[in-house]
């Protein structure tokens, strides 16, 4: 089975991708831009030795621009002994791929780091075809507005909790619409509902007592390490590092912060108007004035500089989590010293 998911929404590709994985199945990973292709055929040719069936996720073919990756799955696809392969299943996955109106229909672009769209290439786009003309592909844009609180019920009802509108769309708010981070605050109000009133739904009260504002919190980590404050710097740091949130999950999150604020600057040194920005971010406009306000301030090689340090290491690799504080620690407090 051939499965192809994409958009610009991580956590909804990542949920799609394993509901289809059985527990009895052998699990393997591939990142496009550091994969080698003889290894991914080998694999797909191959058997499980200790399992009744194998899973191979591939990563972000698409954005990774590995010549290998892209010409091998375009020979993969177009030869019929694929389908035959019962016991394998290739799931391909691309987070930078989205779906833009372009000439009265929608043409799928390559997002930079700064948020802009790039057409295909002749081969991405002969790929991207292939798997699309199955039914097995889905698109995942950004969730925002009814969409998003649709998903946030969804979410809710699979923790056995339910959740008022209004206690929804605060919780949206503080969490800047991240869904890893929607999951993890249901988890805690849920758990927290359980113990105290378990018939109870969850509201506004319960959201304000047990969720942190991330997307502020974020917001002045990212300010402070751009204009090299070390003393906030240390002080917001110790803040994201001892509250209950994975580190991995701060991390992604930083990432994440990071790109849409060098989404907003790009835009904004390109001449377009504050306003119009604000209004296709998708979000509340209280929110998004603040965003493209802090933008402004912050200088685009200091953003670049901090996501490359962010992305420089495989958090998920480490196990212990002192380690991952030291690194996380000297990571920061070093870029914040560093001169433009």
């Amino acid at each position: 089975m051939l499965y192809f998911y994409y958009g610009e929404d991580d956590f909804q590709i990542n949920t799609a991708s394993l509901k289809q994985i059985s527990a009895q199945a052998a699990l393997l990973r591939f990142n496009a831009a550091e994969a080698d292709w003889l290894k991914i055929i080998a694999e797909l040719n191959s058997t499980s030795l200790f399992a009744t069936a194998k899973v191979i996720i591939l990563n972000n073919p698409f954005s990774a621009k590995n010549p290998a990756i892209l010409n091998g799955l375009i020979s993969l696809l177009t030869e019929t002994t694929f389908s035959s392969l019962n016991t394998t299943t290739l799931i391909i996955t691309e987070e930078r791929l989205k779906l833009k109106f372009q000439a009265g229909k929608k043409q799928p672009v390559i997002l930079d780091l700064e948020g802009r769209g790039k057409p295909l290439t002749k081969i991405q786009t002969k790929l991207f075809e292939l798997l699309t003309a199955t039914n097995q592909s889905k698109y995942f844009p950004k969730l925002t507005g009814a969409e998003a609180e649709r998903l946030l019920n969804s979410l809710a009802k699979e923790k056995n909790c339910q959740i008022e509108s209004g206690a929804g769309r605060l919780l949206l708010n503080l969490t800047a619409y991240n869904f890893w981070q929607v999951s993890h605050e249901l988890n805690k109000l849920a758990n927290y509902t359980s113990q105290n009133s378990p018939q109870k739904t969850i509201g506004e009260p319960e959201v304000r007592l047990l969720v942190n504002d991330t997307s502020n919190r974020h917001f002045e980590l990212i300010e402070a390490i751009s204009n090299q404050n070390l003393a906030a710097t240390t002080r917001l740091l110790e803040e994201v590092i001892t509250d209950e949130t994975e580190l991995i999950i701060s991390v992604n999150l930083l990432v994440r912060q990071t790109l849409q604020f060098l989404k907003i600057k790009a835009r904004l040194e390109a001449g377009d108007p504050p306003v119009i920005i604000e209004k296709t971010l998708g979000l509340p406009l209280t929110v998004s004035k603040r965003l493209v306000e802090q933008a402004g301030y912050l200088k685009l090689a200091t953003l670049e500089k901090l996501l490359d340090n962010l992305t420089k290491f495989d958090w998920s690799s480490k196990r212990s989590r002192g380690n991952l504080l030291a690194l996380f620690a000297l990571l920061l407090i070093t870029h914040t010293n560093q001169k433009n």
